[in-house]
């Protein structure tokens, strides 16, 4: 089977930067729609079979501006270790069974704010995306939440909290 639109598809997810070190890796499983992964990636995606691994190399450009509204501004006290971050620095959480990556944007007395725009946006260089796909099923309804959807949970005001309560 080849990966078409509607399909539920399963994948790994490695984001490697220039030196080829892994900045963060996901395993997803998704309705494959328009939207639901960055448009060069979905491109590469469409048409594949299952064991296929892809490497796709992204531009900043590629990614997009940045996007402040992507900006968590986060209790201090709800994160584990707040001492510890610095400005600039990389930050991996686990919210909802999916690897969610941003850097420290700003610090303060009370909030540390955390910056989830892509990953290019996040690293200032070019990266490359690494997919692994595992498997492909036909959807049967509304089974598989997208990407863009977890990421909207995770930027919601509310949910926030529990974003970055997990690890760090």
């Amino acid at each position: 089977m080849k990966i078409s639109e509607g399909n539920i598809v399963k994948f790994t997810h490695k984001v490697i930067n220039k030196q080829n070190i892994e900045i963060v890796s996901y395993q997803r499983e998704l309705l494959f729609i328009p939207g639901c992964v960055n448009e060069k990636l979905y491109n590469a995606m469409l048409g594949q079979c299952i064991g296929k691994k892809l490497h796709i190399s992204f531009t900043k450009e590629e990614i997009g501006p940045h996007d402040p509204s992507k900006i968590i501004k986060i209790p201090r006290d709800k994160i584990n270790y707040p001492d510890k971050l610095t400005k600039g620095m990389l930050f991996k959480t686990v919210y909802k069974e999916s690897q969610i990556l941003g850097h420290v944007a700003k610090l303060n007395q009370n909030y540390v704010y955390i910056d989830i725009n892509p990953h290019l946006n996040i690293l200032s260089e070019d990266i490359m995306f690494e997919v692994d796909i595992l498997d492909i099923k036909v959807s049967h309804g509304s089974t598989a939440k997208t990407f863009s959807q977890t990421l909207n949970l995770a930027l919601n005001k509310e949910d926030s909290v529990l974003l970055i309560d997990s690890k760090i």
